[in-house]
């Protein structure tokens, strides 16, 4: 089985996405042996609306038994109002860990404005995971979502789990996050999105070692399957794989059914 650390409730406007419902996704999951998927909602992220996205995080939890949880979505732009949602679902079980997205929200991830969701992270013993990339001339905002970025509040928040999202985006990216990597031991890297390089799990995996690499596709942006090839693929012993897809998450975000 295989635990999807980096999915998404909902459309996001700018993006081609699957026909989508809390429905599909649970086919899609069953389909190719997902059997936790862990999402943020699209509708906070892009378009601002915490309610609705609060509304979808309750229905998929209910719908698929417990088996689809949710980020809390933190806007440094929106401090108060994101804390208001986190402290109102602190114990809800549906929700495991705290996502941002520097890029999205425009604002560098050394920004002080996220020194509340890091406080938040510490207090209650949750993961953080964050869109990460590498720089881009066609996409300026990217460039708050740098891997090197996060180092302010990886030096001060080292018992937080921080998980980088796409494991630094591109070529240059990678290598960025794999060096802050290899300075904090509670970075992980997670696989979602449309990276393609060849050798990509192996150079993770000889760089940080086998147990902070997790399986993760960016659905529904992305189809799952490409990300479980990438593993399936990949140069590395059967074992490592299996970490990959359940034992190294399952680890971090306290799972144990399998």
């Amino acid at each position: 089985m295989i635990i999807d650390t980096h999915m998404h409730l909902g459309e996001i406007i700018g993006y081609c996405n699957y026909p989508f419902n809390i429905e599909k996704q649970i086919q899609v999951m069953d389909e190719v042996g997902i059997l936790y998927g862990f999402s943020a909602h699209n509708i906070a992220i892009g378009a601002d609306d915490f309610e609705y996205a609060e509304d979808e995080v309750a229905k998929a939890y209910e719908m698929s038994g417990g088996r689809i949880m949710a980020f809390h979505f933190f806007d440094p732009r929106e401090t108060d109002r994101s804390l208001y949602f986190m402290e109102k679902h602190k114990k809800d079980p549906a929700y495991i860990g705290i996502k941002f997205h520097p890029s999205m929200s425009y604002t560098d991830a050394a920004d002080e404005r996220y020194r509340p969701s890091w406080e938040f992270a510490k207090e209650n013993k949750l993961p953080i995971m964050s869109h990460t990339w590498d720089l881009s001339l066609t996409n300026f905002k990217q460039k708050y979502s740098h891997p090197t970025a996060f180092v302010k509040y990886l030096e001060e928040y080292p018992e937080v789990p921080f998980i980088m999202g796409h494991s630094g985006g591109r070529y240059n990216g990678v290598r960025a996050a794999v060096e802050v990597g290899k300075r904090f031991p509670q970075v992980y890297f997670d696989l979602a999105g449309d990276l393609v390089a060849a050798g990509l799990a192996k150079y993770l995996v000889d760089n940080v070692g086998d147990r902070r690499i997790f399986y993760a596709s960016d659905y529904c942006m992305m189809d799952p399957r490409t990300t479980i090839g990438t593993v399936l693929g990949a140069d590395i012993p059967m074992e490592t794989k299996e970490r990959i897809f359940w034992d190294n998450a399952a680890e971090v975000f306290g799972l144990s059914e399998k």
